[in-house]
């Protein structure tokens, strides 16, 4: 048996419990991201044609490993090579899957609905991660008849030892840009899309990317550089606004090479991303045509040609739409020998919050595989956080309905003391206010504060979480609490709140700080 009691709203609170609540901890958001890589099974599946059991099993590993490390975000590489990792009418299977392009798992499933669903369990966000313009490799043994190599091959170009989609053809980003638009429609809990660095191919010596019969019949008097520039844009911008015109508070990121130009800032020499790639990344950030960017500063934070902490400041100081700007770090070929390595992670990571940018991303999941590794990324991350704050401003959530049990008489609940438990739980109601569009299926966190030994501390929880359970015993323990839903954007609502103890106290709506 139970005793409950039910609580509604009361008044505002008064002047000395505004002082409690003023100390209530601001919870950071900040994106603690990785990259899962499955091009070439680097990270996931470890072969392919493994059977599903096996394949779930490791995807589930990496997703507790991403939990485990206090991370936030992963990154899912789910479009390699113009093949998927989902069921897609567009596009055929991915040949690293299954072992055969084309090819459907057996038994069925769907890795992208899957790692979603477990990703969300664990707290996380799950962004797809999607290449546009690759399209496969020389040495691929067969394309699959659906495979765009076979059905548009006037599309594709042969640069080195890869394909890739021309993007100087309208038709090339039409293709695209009808995968994001499927992907996102049919995905809807999926939190993001995003592309890396990959546009207009590495230079490779000697090797001529062949568009030239593209540019004659696009944009004859054009120039080439800065009309291949363009295609990029139009892509990034377009995707953008396709993304935002289903749903616009799912994020948009890329992360392009970190040098834009070089002497960008002064001293920085390497490759050029705007000369090189004809990705022109510092437009795409002041043009607000992403709501993240994480530029890949792959060098150690004393690099003298590539000057880690003016870096990021330069990129920062670009950020004129105040979108999010993180920084992409490779952890993928770090020695563990004295710890050097994490030194210099250590370093990056620190600046990062100098400099007030708003988190990072790893290269790559798989590779965080020892226990030493694993120990020195969690300790960068001893609190919490929310993930970066995405999509248009909108009104807060309502404050939560609380709801207070007390369990009573449960053999397994009460000790030889006498000591019971309470049941905090939360739901958020539809009061007669419409509730935001970034909330169907409900909140995607809650935030709990809870007071003890006089310090407030909080925990976030995933949006399938609706209660806790709170030990009593001799009278220790927090009785005050507060409350509060984080929306699809990830911004954090109204707060219901507990100011004086669980027994006999009603909670209060305090709107959010």
């Amino acid at each position: 048996m139970s005793s409950q009691e039910n609580f509604r709203s009361s008044s505002a609170p008064k002047a000395d419990e505004l002082e409690l609540l003023a100390k209530l901890p601001i919870v950071p958001q900040e994106m603690r991201g990785s990259w899962l890589v499955t091009v070439h099974n680097i990270d996931w599946p470890s072969k392919p044609g493994d059977s599903t059991e096996e394949q779930q099993a490791e995807l589930l590993h990496l997703l507790d490993r991403a939990q485990k490390l206090g991370l936030n975000a992963v990154l899912f590489q789910v479009r390699d090579v113009a093949d998927a990792f989902y069921p897609s009418s567009i596009e055929p299977w991915s040949v690293f899957l299954t072992g055969y392009q084309g090819r459907a798992p057996k038994p069925y499933w769907d890795p992208l609905a899957f790692a979603i669903k477990e990703a969300h369990k664990r707290g996380l966000e799950l962004h797809a991660w999607l290449n546009p313009y690759r399209v496969g490799y020389l040495n691929q043994s067969r394309f699959d008849p659906q495979h765009i190599f076979r059905r548009r091959p006037d599309l594709v170009r042969l640069y080195g030892d890869s394909y890739w989609l021309d993007p100087g053809n309208p038709d090339s980003e039409k293709y695209i840009l009808k995968i994001v638009r499927d992907i996102v429609t049919r995905y809807k809990d999926l939190d993001g899309i995003h592309y890396d660095d990959y546009f207009y191919p590495y230079p490779k010596a000697g090797l001529v990317f062949r568009d030239s019969v593209t540019k004659k019949a696009y944009a004859a008097d054009e120039n080439l550089a800065g009309w291949r520039r363009e295609n990029i844009d139009r892509l990034v911008q377009d995707t953008y606004n396709v993304i935002k015109e289903i749903n616009p508070y799912l994020s948009f990121g890329i992360s392009p090479f970190g040098i834009w130009r070089n002497d960008r800032p002064r001293g920085t020499r390497g490759l050029e991303s705007f000369h090189e790639l004809y990705a022109d990344s510092r437009k795409w950030l002041r043009q607000g045509w992403v709501d993240y960017m994480a530029p890949q500063f792959y060098w150690a934070p004393d690099a003298p040609r590539q000057p880690y902490g003016r870096m990021l400041d330069w990129w920062i100081a670009q950020n004129t739409q105040s979108r999010q700007l993180m920084a992409g770090i490779n952890v993928a070929n770090l020695r563990e020998e004295g710890n050097v390595d994490f030194r210099e992670i250590l370093e990056k990571v620190n600046l990062r919050r100098e400099y007030q940018g708003n988190g990072e991303i790893y290269y790559s999941l798989g590779k965080i595989n020892t226990k030493e590794w694993q120990q020195n990324l969690r300790s960068l991350y001893p609190y919490q956080a929310l993930p970066a704050l995405v999509g248009p401003n909108r009104p807060p959530l309502p404050a939560p309905k609380v709801r207070i049990e007390r369990e009573r008489h449960v053999a397994a609940r009460v000790d030889d003391s006498g000591n019971s438990t309470w049941q905090l739980s939360w739901t958020l109601e539809d009061d007669g206010i419409t509730l935001p569009q970034m909330l169907p299926g409900g909140p995607k966190f809650w935030v709990m504060y809870y007071l003890k030994e006089g310090i407030w501390n909080y925990k976030v929880f995933p949006g399938w979480v609706r209660g806790i359970r709170i030990n009593r015993s001799q009278g220790s323990g927090p009785r005050s609490f507060a409350v509060a839903a984080v929306d699809k954007g990830n911004a954090m609502g109204n707060i219901t709140w507990f100011g004086n103890g669980i027994e006999g106290t009603a909670p209060k709506s305090l709107a959010e700080r």
